[in-house]
């Protein structure tokens, strides 16, 4: 397995590496980097579903309310 680094990312490109102690680092480096990524994604959509909530109680609210 080799590794290619492209700014931030790590792209695994399978085959054999002349170093494969470095490819493998990378490789976990690579699924670290997609595990953190995953789990910020899953954070920020529940954060947004929260707001999205917020939001819409406080219209729902204004309409029986009689505000709007």
């Amino acid at each position: 397995m080799a590794c290619i680094r492209l700014g931030v990312n790590t792209v695994i490109i399978g085959g054999e590496s002349l170093n494969s102690g470095y490819s493998l680092s990378g490789g976990v480096r690579a699924l670290v980097q997609t595990v953190v990524w995953l789990r910020l994604t899953v954070l920020l959509l529940i954060l947004l579903k929260e707001i999205l909530s917020l939001f819409l109680g406080v219209i729902l609210n204004m309409v029986v309310g009689g505000l709007l």
